[in-house]
């Protein structure tokens, strides 16, 4: 990735004037640097260095999504809309999705209420 292309990047998602490395940039970053590995990946598919070096990006973007979930909702839901990624689910929500008639367990609750008003359940 060329700088013409960070740049651009650190201009559309910083937080103030001076920002050039917090989280919602980095994703951005990452998610660039991602896209442009995923085509180079189509064309060498027997390029494993590279593959390892995708899924540790991978691994990063999702470390700090998770992050800026737990310190902002809202702007983690911006971020996610406006990179086009698409929404990271718990476990526990992905298992309250499937299960018709929800069962009952000690603690469940505040996964039920956060599910319901996320609108993950049908």
């Amino acid at each position: 990735m060329d700088q013409a292309v960070k740049a651009e990047v650190k201009n559309e998602f910083k937080r103030s004037e001076q920002d050039t490395g917090s989280a919602d940039v980095q994703v951005a970053l990452l998610t660039a640097r991602i896209k442009e590995l995923t085509e180079h990946l189509k064309g060498h598919n027997k390029d494993h260095s590279s593959r390892r070096g995708l899924i540790m990006m991978v691994n990063k973007r999702r470390k700090l999504l998770s992050y800026v979930q737990k310190k902002d909702e809202g702007r983690y839901k911006e971020l996610i809309e406006k990179l086009g990624l698409r929404r990271k689910s718990s476990f526990w929500m992905q298992q309250i999705v499937f299960v018709r008639k929800p069962f009952i367990v000690k603690g469940l609750a505040p996964f039920l209420k956060r599910a319901a008003q996320d609108g993950w359940t049908k």
